[in-house]
């Protein structure tokens, strides 16, 4: 019954959200338990917030000005435009501290879900006190596509700490799309599942890569990382080497991967299990080295890759006990059809057909 009652609350979210559009405003939704109020900002709906809260932003481009400094969950609409046709994607980003989206001290346990981040986004930080830490912090179904300008690396798409040092850990990241650099700064105990990097991962310590697809059109895929395990992800390449690693990662152990280039360079100061080089075919549409929504990432009926993960399923994206959501929307009932009149009948009735659905995950 309660999670029957949390469904409802979602649903009346969800279309409470979509009708503010009859006035032309489009609001956000706090649930605080079964009570939900809304806001016209991101900001204003964190402050009125408690740990553990769920905040609800509808389609349409959105401002995060503040820091986070709460353990509230975020979700979107989705970042995928095919999916998201009736709302539009919910997308984010940030016009304080040099456009990055700040989550900073008291926001343990907190998430995003089903949104596109059009700025950088950094985990731990404050430029007032210097490092924090943030543990337990999870981001899944997102899209990172936004670098910042005129701080650190202009192609950053997440940074993982404050720029030389990062303490803090347990973070958590599935089923998401980085366009940009992920930096950890010396972070560890890191889970990266199910997600596609379309550029270099830098300064990982002790953390987990499982089932990933890189696509790098570039030398190297991994710096600096260390003592990390690697399961079941598909290494995409076109420069003639698997440049997996650099020379500045040891201690890794790379298991069951499969690699589009043959085995011409090797991993250096880390070990591999397994591994498949030259794997042909390997996806049902691959179509480059940018993330591309209409590509099949599923593995072809040939692909050397179906069954080769070491739980037995699929490597890559499609593989685990809860293969890759195609379409990336979020966990909450999914709007998937609207149609609202544009003036009333006779009697002063709006026609409006509006089509939900639940999401099994």
């Amino acid at each position: 019954m309660k999670n029957l009652n949390k469904t409802i609350v979602m649903v009346i979210c969800a279309l409470a959200m979509l009708c503010t559009k009859l006035n032309a405003q489009n609001l956000v939704a706090l649930q605080s338990g079964n009570t939900s109020t809304f806001y016209t900002t991101i900001d204003d709906a964190i402050t009125a917030a408690n740990n553990g809260d769920f905040i609800y932003v509808p389609g349409g481009v959105w401002a995060i000005n503040n820091q986070i400094h709460k353990g509230v969950n975020i979700v979107g609409v989705g970042y995928n435009g095919d999916s998201t046709t009736a709302t539009g994607t919910t997308k984010i980003t940030g016009n304080g501290f040099y456009g990055i989206i700040r989550i900073s001290s008291g926001s343990d346990n907190g998430s995003f879900t089903g949104v596109q981040f059009l700025h950088s986004v950094m985990l731990g930080g404050d430029e007032s006190v210097g490092t924090t830490a943030v543990n337990n912090y999870s981001f899944s179904r997102c899209r990172f596509s936004g670098g910042n300008s005129g701080w650190c690396d202009n192609n950053v798409c997440l940074f993982m700490g404050w720029c030389g040092s990062a303490a803090s850990t347990n973070s958590f990241l599935s089923e998401n799309i980085f366009e940009g650099v992920v930096k950890g700064y010396g972070i560890s105990g890191v889970t990266f599942v199910k997600n596609i990097f379309t550029n270099y991962i830098d300064q990982f310590n002790a953390s987990t890569f499982n089932n990933n697809i890189f696509m790098v059109s570039a030398q190297w895929k991994f710096f600096n990382t260390n003592t990390s395990a690697f399961n079941n992800n598909i290494v995409i390449d076109n420069n003639g080497y698997p440049n997996f690693m650099n020379p500045s990662c040891s201690g890794n152990v790379i298991t069951n991967t499969i690699y589009s280039m043959p085995n011409n360079q090797g991993v250096y100061n880390n070990t591999e299990v397994g591994g498949i080089y030259s794997a042909n075919p390997i996806f049902v549409n691959f179509t480059g080295f940018s993330y591309d929504i209409h590509a099949d990432y599923h593995l072809a009926p040939a692909s050397p890759g179906i069954n080769y993960g070491t739980d037995g399923t699929d490597v890559g994206l499609y593989g685990t006990a809860v293969p890759f959501k195609a379409g990336g929307v979020p966990f909450n009932p999914h709007i998937q059809m609207q149609s609202i009149g544009t003036s009333t009948d006779s009697q002063g009735h709006l026609p409006v057909n509006i089509h939900v659905a639940a999401q099994g995950n």
